[in-house]
């Protein structure tokens, strides 16, 4: 299935500006992430299982993966433009 490029910009174009990156934050006892944008403006928060030790690693994890998502999937597009356009350009030259 092919995704849906149109839906996924308009869903990274609406987004808070980035670039974003975790914060820590200490929660009842499970590890508890914050993900923010550079000006500290709360995006998400990210919480961990009960076990401290396991709900910190999963919860920094998941926040670094939402983190850089805010950039990753700018990059992703603009690389699946400049493919598209080379694409074009091959084929023109058939």
């Amino acid at each position: 299935m092919r995704p849906d490029m149109d839906a996924i910009r308009a869903r990274c174009d609406a987004a808070t500006p980035g670039p974003w990156k975790p914060e820590s934050e200490q929660g009842h006892g499970r590890g508890v992430r914050a993900i923010a944008s550079v000006a500290w403006c709360p995006v998400a928060c990210v919480v961990g299982t009960e076990s401290q030790s396991i709900g910190q690693r999963d919860a920094s994890r998941n926040a670094r993966f939402i983190a850089h998502a805010r950039a990753d999937v700018p990059a992703l597009l603009a690389y699946i433009d400049e493919l598209k356009a080379r694409i074009t350009t091959l084929e023109a030259t058939r």
